[in-house]
């Protein structure tokens, strides 16, 4: 009796399948048609506030997907792959981060803007803006989600106050936190 329950209360939730095509998706740098609403919103202070969660998250969830591939010579693609791992660990942070924490903006760099604003090495509890690369931010140990948000919040207004430019989430955010 309770697998049949379980069933019911499963069909619930398969709604639908839905081919999409390519320009259905809506993709562009570092966006697509599924992060489109959890696109992150900030307060009057330029603290972020969390997008509302829902029962299923997404709504729209990929259950398969077609890739298009060539052959390559697997040396080569060893090769490359090698070069790309030696460009990541000379340009990114070796902490623990959430990878870049910004979109980069029309035209220049997140992490750009941020150095230039004097905020490398800026810090909020255990929570700093890389040295190596200001748009990431890095855990020393211990960090909490409210040290990560006031470093966001930091580096948002004053790239807004300087360049004019305001910089969006690229990272999506996970915890609770209050403003510090």
């Amino acid at each position: 009796m309770d697998d049949v329950v379980l069933n019911q209360d499963l069909d619930i939730f398969r709604a639908f399948e839905l081919a999409i095509g390519l320009q259905l998706l809506d993709m562009s740098y570092r966006h697509s048609r599924f992060r489109s609403t959890r696109r992150i919103q900030f307060d009057e202070h330029g603290y972020p506030l969390v997008a509302p969660r829902h029962l299923i998250e997404p709504p729209e969830i990929i259950m398969q997907l077609g890739v298009r591939l060539h052959r390559e010579d697997p040396q080569q693609l060893r090769s490359i792959i090698d070069q790309y791992k030696h460009h990541r660990k000379k340009t990114q942070p070796p902490q623990q981060s959430a990878g870049s924490v910004f979109k980069n903006p029309a035209g220049d760099y997140a992490g750009r803007l941020i150095e230039a604003a004097g905020l490398k090495g800026m810090a909020s509890g255990k929570a700093r803006i890389s040295e190596r690369h200001a748009n990431f931010i890095v855990n020393v140990g211990g960090a909490s989600a409210a040290n990560v948000a006031t470093l966001i919040s930091e580096a948002r207004k004053r790239v807004r106050d300087i360049f004019g430019v305001e910089l969006e989430l690229e990272v999506e955010l996970r915890g609770e936190w209050e403003a510090l």
